[in-house]
């Protein structure tokens, strides 16, 4: 916390928490109730994804205080599906008091007789929950938009029994497990070592076991939409286990048990005091069951959230063996998305020799711009997990996190406008120097590259974006850094016209209390660009040699002299501290 919070939040917190511990299911519920819940929140995300969305939120708030209690008096449906909506709600409004005492002036608080309004200070919050979102739906439905074995899986598995392995299964079973590669492509996988321990087993063990899982919540997902049959699913452990040693054979039993468990709230989770949002299975004690929801699972993002695990149990494991290969994956990774949209690329680019105070360079992007000579941008690399939570939303503020990058482009950009950077720069450059010209300029920009802030809390520091939006912008660039440009500069502003903000509601004891979110418009994508493939720059080379114009003409026109021979070095005017 920053500073002293403001009395009337607190005591709406208070209230908050008074309200949500005397719903029923609070006062009375146990693990029967857990049961229930799952299987409403199954059902609603077969029916609603959105509602099912919605709900799980209010599942994973309501676990903690059900998870292992004995069961009580019997709770209608009706009754816990508004317990179920309420702590949904609840779940949100944590989130707004996060950012209230974590980041002030983020959020926005009217306190009027009876009636609270709470809303988004911050446009860089609803922006970032947008381009989070447009990330997934845009990617997932490029991924899947081939709806062919999806309808086929449905069809073999239509009218089949749930747990027997006839040839119809058998063969959605294939088309199952080729739909779980082409899922895990698309998550947060940036660990190059999957070697490395954790605990008594790797990483590898746990993407074996986790991909397991994902087919068996794909398969009883997809029977479920294909017989009517839903809710969620109950398996004693040690079946389960037992179905893993044949799906998943290179993990030994107890590893296998070891795995489902760390990644099932129960018990343990409770007592550890970690946040049901990392969790999509639940461990029951009493009956040593592991209660699946098929829907959920199968769009959870296990990756992050183990890693995230790791990270909140024992944050060394987490520095030695995954903090320092997921940055560096994600700079090669983006440094192969540069390279092939047309761009010359240079990684970890040292610059200690000018000086110790001085960082590496994460990603150097040389693009030749024939009529003008190069565009260079200097990338910083940031590769934080991606949040799941305001709390995760939030450590991007921490002093090593995201905040650390804008110091370290400052010093960066402060040298590469010095005699000395440019020095380096043209050292970086092809020695050929530009075809058909005996003079050029270096433009210069730089960018702050990060797993997903897309510029959360940073609105005014300079241009950040996320790496998936980036890779798409790089897609469709066809080799134009004027393309990539002007969509860094812009896609603020895009992504702003995509969504609305849309005001929530819901009555704490004697108080109405609305509350910000937003609604998704439509999801912005980037068209494809013609110009490297169309040749594009040849032809505006021959005009230019046609017409008797060279590349510093733009400048000598603006009364720049270069009797000195000196080469012109610029930089973007975009807001990121460049100058």
């Amino acid at each position: 916390m920053t500073g002293p919070p403001d009395p009337q939040v607190r005591d709406f917190e208070r209230q908050l928490d008074q309200a949500l511990a005397a719903r029923p299911v609070m006062q009375s519920g146990g693990t029967e109730a857990l049961r229930l819940a799952a299987n409403i929140v199954e059902h609603a995300s077969a029916e609603h994804p959105e509602l099912g969305a919605h709900l799980s939120h209010g599942l994973q708030i309501l676990a903690p205080t059900l998870i292992g209690r004995s069961p009580g008096a019997e709770i209608d449906i009706a009754t816990l599906v508004s317990d179920l909506e309420f702590a949904s709600r609840y779940h949100h409004l944590r989130d707004l008091f996060y950012y209230t005492y974590n980041a002030p002036g983020t959020v926005s608080w009217t306190f009027d007789a009876g009636r609270i309004e709470i809303r988004f200070a911050d446009a860089s919050l609803p922006r970032q929950f947008f381009i989070s979102s447009n990330s997934w739906f845009v990617e997932s439905m490029e991924a899947f938009s081939d709806k062919t074995r999806a309808e086929k899986t449905k069809e073999l598995l239509r009218g089949q029994p749930e747990f027997e392995l006839t040839p119809e299964v058998l063969e959605a079973a294939e088309l199952i497990e080729a739909e779980v590669q082409q899922k895990v492509r698309l998550y947060f996988d940036l660990i190059s070592d999957s070697t490395v321990t954790v605990g008594e087993y790797t990483y590898r063990d746990f993407v074996a076991v986790y991909r397991a899982l994902l087919a068996k919540a794909l398969y009883h997902r997809y029977h479920s939409d294909a017989n009517g049959a839903r809710g969620a699913l109950s398996m004693p452990l040690d079946i389960l286990v037992s179905d893993l040693e044949a799906s998943a054979p290179s993990v030994p039993a107890a590893t296998a048990r070891q795995v489902v468990t760390d990644i099932a709230y129960g018990s343990t989770a409770r007592r550890k005091r970690l946040n049901p949002v990392y969790f999509s299975l639940y461990h029951l004690p009493e009956t040593d069951e592991i209660l699946m929801l098929p829907h959920h699972f199968a769009v959870w993002e296990g990756y992050i959230s183990f890693l995230r695990l790791v990270a909140l149990r024992d944050p060394q494991v987490f520095l030695r063996s995954f903090s320092g290969q997921i940055g560096e994956s994600l700079v090669r990774r983006l440094g192969n998305s540069f390279e092939g949209a047309g761009f010359r690329v240079r990684t970890n680019t040292p610059l200690a020799t000018y000086s110790a105070e001085l960082p590496d360079i994460d990603l150097l992007v040389i693009s030749e711009e024939r009529t003008l000579g190069y565009a260079v941008l200097a990338c910083e690399v940031k590769a934080p997990l991606p949040p799941s939570w305001a709390k995760d939303q939030l450590r991007v503020l921490e002093p090593d996190s995201i905040a650390k990058s804008f110091g370290q482009v400052e010093r960066i950009t402060a040298f590469l406008g010095s005699d000395e950077g440019v020095d380096f720069l043209c050292n970086q450059l092809p020695r050929a120097g530009i075809p058909d010209f005996d003079e050029f300029a270096m433009l210069i920009w730089t960018v702050v590259a990060t797993s997903d802030n897309a510029g959360a809390f940073f609105a005014d520091r300079g241009t950040i974006i996320d790496y998936r939006t980036l890779e798409r912008i790089l897609r469709r660039c066809d080799g134009d850094m004027l393309y990539v440009l002007t969509a860094l500069k812009e896609f603020p502003n895009w992504a702003d016209s995509c969504f609305e903000r849309a005001m929530d509601y819901v009555r704490v004891g004697d108080l109405d209390v609305s509350y910000e979110g937003i609604t998704i418009k439509r999801l912005m994508e980037f068209p494809q660009n013609e110009f490297r493939s169309v040749d594009v720059a040849e032809m505006m080379v021959r005009g230019m040699l046609e017409e008797g114009h060279r590349p510093l003409d733009v400048f000598r026109e603006r009364g720049v002299d270069f009797e000195d021979g000196r080469e012109a070095v610029a930089f973007g005017e975009d807001g990121d501290g460049t100058r």
